[in-house]
């Protein structure tokens, strides 16, 4: 009888949690990159959700904790008077662009959508493509990185 109390309980906590296989991160760019080095990862340091643990805020890189078909999205906001190239890298290869290029008073925004498929421990991040490229970001919180499973 107790062993039945015991996984009744279990049951219980599980069904509060995500439900298994649930993947999810939202973070967005909350300062202004003025001279991000070539190849560098942006890292997108507000993180709005992060269901699975996938993202790490501190590296601006999504490690996959599941093997399974995925789908990102950024944007990114150029610095007034400049332009910006950014690639979606997926285990150090690049994968697609993304370019945006601002003038006085206008934004410009690039954005991008990719769906890879990922082996556990795979690695996702949004890099500045070339050095001394400028990403604008403030609290309006325009430039962003996500994906799901």
């Amino acid at each position: 009888m107790k062993v039945n109390v015991l996984l009744l309980v279990a049951v219980g906590i599980t069904r509060r949690q995500a439900p298994f296989g649930s993947v999810a991160f939202f973070a967005v760019l909350s300062h202004s990159m003025l001279h991000a080095g070539e190849n560098q990862n942006i890292v997108f340091d507000t993180v709005q959700s992060n269901i699975g643990n996938g993202y790490n805020p501190h590296q601006g890189v999504f490690i996959a904790p599941l093997d399974g078909t995925y789908v990102f999205h950024s944007s990114i906001v150029a610095y007034p008077n400049l332009e910006i190239w950014c690639l979606f890298v997926i285990n150090g290869i690049p994968s697609s662009a993304i370019y945006a290029h601002r003038t006085d008073y206008h934004l410009d925004c690039g954005a991008q959508m990719i769906i890879v498929t990922l082996n556990q421990g795979d690695d996702v991040s949004v890099q500045s493509k070339a050095a001394n490229d400028a990403i604008y970001g403030n609290s309006w919180l325009y430039t962003t990185f996500s994906g799901f499973l």
